[in-house]
């Protein structure tokens, strides 16, 4: 399978997702999916495409995290007791609110 179409078939996967400890494991698999990448000397076109699909799947994680813990209502202790950690629940409201990082 060549690497657009293992792209597009973790986008759909993203698309799915619905629960955090879903979009945990996708952004696991984001991870070692970009090192492979590298390693691989996929063209740099699959490796952006990759990059801007991870992107979305954190901006996807902080609606969810939105969701379930609207702003201001939530505590660090509520988060960690979700599996966030303190990092995870930052950069995602970073990428989601800043049009030039998307």
């Amino acid at each position: 399978m060549g690497e657009l179409a293992k792209i597009d078939s973790f986008r759909r996967e993203i698309a799915i997702a619905e629960s955090i400890e879903e979009m945990q494991a996708l952004t696991i698999k984001g991870e070692l999916m970009a090192e492979m990448a590298k390693k691989l000397d996929i063209p740099l076109k699959g490796q952006n495409e990759l990059g801007r699909t991870r992107i979305e799947l954190t901006k996807k994680l902080r609606l969810i995290i939105e969701g379930k813990f609207p702003q201001g209502k939530h505590s660090l202790q509520k988060l960690g007791s979700e599996g966030i950690t303190p990092n995870e629940s930052s950069d995602a409201r970073l990428i989601h609110n800043k049009s030039d990082l998307k």
